[in-house]
């Protein structure tokens, strides 16, 4: 499979997953498991110190210093002759740890979903309406719930499948951006913050947007996804 290929099959999946959830309620059925109706209270309380501090707070300091890290490193190689080589490779690491958690504030901003823990169901204000629903005129404020803004930041991590050279290690940093992603996505949804569908929808744009910025910098929509690299 080319890059070019995989760019297009992500985005059929995005759309198919979009779809999925506007026409089933998987998204309640699921978000009811982790919700007590008898004490109104979610799996995870949101204002619990370890969790918020290893889940949310500790996981976003450590990105935040893995981001600042690699903008320096970027800025070294224009005076570093011996780490120039290496540029590309970091603006390319740049890009998605920066622009993917952009793109997915922007949709929040746009879309005008709310959180789980905004709505009726779960204890809230405000009604269950999906992503292509029209909001009740009712309803003065936005949503800004969706897609999932807090996994970004560790999705955007996938984008290190790109700058490894053996097997091995492209499937460690692939492995990596999934396993940041999901566990700070399955702590948003265990404490009312977002649906499945919100985390599946980062995951898959993060990807497609890592598949679109080597494809640019590289010149590689042709390139065998097996043989992708930043060189």
């Amino acid at each position: 499979m080319q890059v070019r290929d995989a760019f297009w099959w992500t985005m059929v999946t995005l759309v198919v997953t979009v779809l999925f959830f506007e026409w089933t309620d998987v998204d309640v059925a699921l978000q009811n498991h982790l919700f007590d109706q008898v004490a109104r209270r979610w799996l995870i309380d949101a204002q619990a110190p370890l969790p918020r501090l290893f889940f949310y707070n500790g996981v976003k300091w450590l990105l935040i210093a893995i981001g600042s890290a690699v903008v320096l490193g970027w800025l070294a190689t224009f005076a570093v002759k011996s780490i120039r080589p290496q540029r590309k490779r970091l603006l390319f690491l740049i890009l998605c740890m920066g622009l993917i958690p952009l793109a997915v504030a922007a949709g929040k901003r746009l879309s005008n979903v709310f959180c789980p823990a905004d709505l009726i169901i779960y204890g809230g204000d405000k009604p269950y309406v999906r992503l292509l629903e029209p909001m009740p005129q009712t309803v003065t404020e936005e949503g800004r719930c969706w897609p999932a803004g807090h996994a970004s930041g560790g999705f955007s991590l996938m984008g290190l499948f790109f700058l490894c050279n053996s097997r091995r290690h492209r499937n460690l940093g692939l492995g990596a951006g999934l396993l940041f992603g999901w566990l700070m996505g399955a702590y948003q949804m265990a404490k009312g913050a977002h649906f499945l569908s919100h985390t599946l929808v980062t995951m898959e744009l993060a990807w497609l947007m890592a598949l679109g910025f080597y494809a640019m910098l590289y010149r590689g929509w042709r390139t065998p996804l097996a043989k992708a690299r930043c060189e």
